[in-house]
């Protein structure tokens, strides 16, 4: 009778061996892989989620702004402005004006919030908050007016400010928040765009960083009905794509765009 196994045995069971170990490690290898796609998908989604409402916030609360152009005769757009990126940066820079509420005023962008009740969070609110609840005013009207003054403004939309304004001084630039989105390498980690929220009172001094409203962007691109004359007047359409890479290989993996179409609320001019 013969014990043991003889070396071609033992050989061919090695082999079998490795070759059971080496697909259930591919399979390992594989599922891993999957789950990384997955993770990276769903973090590329809930970035394009809350870009999304962070623009809608800020454009679906701004309007057209024009003036008229002694030199061309004609009205021409001052807000939203739209300054292209070359081809070396992550796209556009977007421009703006907010309008405001009547109370909204403040030294920052913070103290200016209009207070809200989260009915999912908070206890009940008694309707005499309701009926206290200051109304949002976004015109100002011309205490000059006539009907019989073409050209007179009846009113006028009342924008973002450090100061209470009064008519006079509603339209008035170098006296009103600005706001805009742009786009700026994130040298230290991925490489790639982050897209911030900054802001200024007046024409000049420095920007001053809001909100870091996005990562991991590659393009950001803005147009209105004058690049694209499907749009409406009071629309733009934000272009935003966003993406992941590997982080075992720092390989490009995924990426996501989002185009957007907001309206603004409505078109004044002077």
């Amino acid at each position: 009778m013969r014990h043991g196994s003889t070396l071609v045995e033992l050989t061919l069971a090695l082999a079998v061996l490795a070759m059971a170990l080496g697909v259930t490690l591919e399979s390992m290898v594989h599922v891993s892989s999957y789950g990384g796609f997955q993770a990276r998908q769903g973090d590329l989604a809930e970035q394009s989620r809350r870009l999304a409402g962070r623009l809608h916030a800020d454009l679906a609360n701004t309007a057209w702004f024009t003036s008229y152009n002694p030199s061309t005769k004609r009205q021409e757009r001052i807000m939203p402005l739209v300054l292209r990126g070359d081809a070396s940066g992550f796209g556009d820079e977007l421009h703006f004006l907010r309008l405001r509420s009547e109370r909204s005023v403040g030294a920052t962008p913070d103290h200016s919030q209009v207070a809200a009740v989260d009915f999912a969070r908070e206890a009940p609110t008694p309707m005499e908050h309701f009926a206290r609840a200051r109304g949002v005013r976004s015109l100002l009207l011309n205490p000059a007016w006539e009907p019989d003054q073409p050209g007179s403004a009846f009113a006028i939309p009342t924008w973002e400010s450090a100061n209470r304004l009064d008519f006079a001084d509603a339209q008035d630039l170098t006296k009103l928040r600005h706001y805009r989105l742009v786009v700026r390498p994130d040298l230290e980690t991925t490489g790639r765009g982050v897209l911030l929220r900054e802001y200024r009172d007046g024409t000049k001094g420095p920007w001053i960083t809001d909100e870091r409203v996005a990562d991991n962007l590659v393009a950001f691109k803005v147009l209105t009905n004058r690049e694209l004359p499907s749009l409406h007047a009071n629309q733009l359409q934000v272009s935003v794509t966003l993406q992941a890479d590997d982080p075992a290989t720092g390989k490009r993996r995924d990426r996501l765009q989002h185009i957007m179409i907001i309206a603004m609320r409505s078109g004044f001019s002077e």
